[in-house]
């Protein structure tokens, strides 16, 4: 493993390829009025790995890994990048050796890109881009300079060890261009046409080959989890890709039981694609997963409220109550999730009262009861799943009515310490 010391700068009267013989720290400079420490001064032990950076005088220069010997003051080379196509420069006589950080060595990175000194943590000089062509969707890996990897910009990414008794992290690296499609027009993972919808990016450890994938969390009957403790396996992508809770990984690819990470996720607004699976246009947000950021199925926000009042009618029409609450959707891609409990009384036994709930002025649930005696209170609890498809406001109330527009109905609950409860919750999708 290198490590790094602070103003470490020497000169070097080395001519060839070799083993460096260091001189003396480095005098004041134009740039630079302090003067530099020897590598012992800086703290250099003998035999210590470095990363190091020469300056040749003939224009020159070298970043690498070497070895520190006290006995002689020399710095063995083993190049990483170099003016010489990465490969050892021939020195002049005239350079100065520095103790320097490597850019692609990613800090806690050092000293190795198999085995790094970190354990299953968030990838390291990760980021990814979105395009469209007018039909398909691709995705890029790129490193935090907006270029593909290369062995000079390398993306490094841990997975969980597949087998499921050892507890390491396997890390990745990543050194040229990463990308995956939709393949051909219809390719929809489940997305519906005009409407909201988030596509997961994922990456796949295929046996030391990294592989990425998509997935359309939301399907019709609940969430599907990135569980990365888990292994999946995906299926390829093609134009009949329009499964949600299904991994995609690119055409001719097929995984069994591999283990993977979140890279992020690319969202459409509410506008959604004109027709599923034809990506006219690309995501209108994207993001990089990391720390903070809601996994599918997490609670994203809550709004709540509870009260004992009630409302009463004696029409057949539907009157909108008390129990009502608004919650404003963080995305247009999520869910909305609520529950409420509140009693319903009538006047007169026999008489039916039917209890809806709406958003806006879109009808969810419809409840009827028929109370078996006059002024029994009846606690009634509601549960729904909703997708509003916006960012705005969104107003869920429960509205009553009766069956013969005269007997007196309640709904909420009275002033004796009952209390209505109604609850929403934004869910990630």
């Amino acid at each position: 493993m290198s490590q790094l010391f602070n103003r470490a700068g020497m000169s070097s009267s080395t001519s060839g390829t070799g083993t460096v013989t260091l001189g003396s720290a480095l005098g004041a400079v134009a740039v630079n009025t302090s003067s530099w420490l020897s590598f012992t001064a800086a703290g250099v032990t003998d035999q210590t790995v470095v990363s190091y950076l020469i300056l040749d005088s003939n224009g020159g220069w070298e970043a690498g890994t070497g070895t520190y010997t006290a006995s002689g003051t020399t710095l063995s080379r083993t190049p990483k990048y170099s003016s010489n196509s990465n490969a050892a420069i021939n020195l002049s006589g005239t350079e100065q050796v520095f103790v320097t950080a490597l850019a692609a060595d990613g800090g806690d990175v050092l000293g190795g890109t198999t085995f790094p000194m970190r354990g299953f943590d968030t990838p390291v000089n990760l980021g990814f881009t979105a395009s469209s062509d007018g039909t398909l969707l691709t995705i890029n890996v790129v490193g935090n300079n907006g270029a593909n990897p290369t062995p000079t910009n390398p993306v490094f990414i841990p997975f969980r060890d597949p087998t499921a008794t050892a507890g390491d992290p396997i890390w990745r690296i990543v050194t040229s261009a990463l990308s995956i499609n939709t393949n051909s027009a219809g390719a929809s993972l489940g997305t519906s046409n005009s409407k909201a919808f988030r596509l997961w990016v994922v990456a796949f450890d295929n046996s030391g080959t990294v592989v990425l994938g998509l997935i359309n969390c939301l399907t019709a009957n609940g969430i599907a989890s990135l569980n990365e403790t888990l292994v999946s396996s995906t299926t390829n992508m093609s134009g009949t890709a329009n499964a949600a809770g299904t991994f995609y990984t690119p055409a001719g690819v097929n995984l069994v039981g591999k283990s993977f990470r979140i890279i992020g996720f690319v969202e459409y607004n509410s506008t959604g694609l004109a027709t599923s699976g034809t990506y006219t246009r690309v995501p209108d947000f994207m993001q990089i997963f990391g720390p903070g950021i809601k996994k599918p199925g997490d609670i994203v926000q809550t709004s709540y409220a509870t009260a004992s009042t009630q409302t009463s009618t004696t029409s057949s029409s539907f009157a909108s109550t008390v129990v009502t609450r608004s919650i404003s959707p963080t995305s247009a891609a999520n869910i909305v999730r609520g529950r409420s409990l509140a009693g319903a009384q009538v006047a007169t036994g026999g008489a039916n009262i039917f209890i809806n709930l709406i958003r806006g002025a879109t009808t969810l649930l419809l409840q009827r009861m028929v109370a078996g005696s006059a002024t029994l209170l009846v606690p009634l609890s509601f549960f729904w799943i909703d997708t509003p498809n916006t960012t705005s406001s969104t107003t869920y109330t429960h509205q009553i009515r009766n069956n013969d527009g005269s007997t007196t109905v309640v709904f909420g609950f009275n002033a004796d310490g009952e209390t209505w409860f109604i609850e929403l919750e934004e869910i990630m999708g």
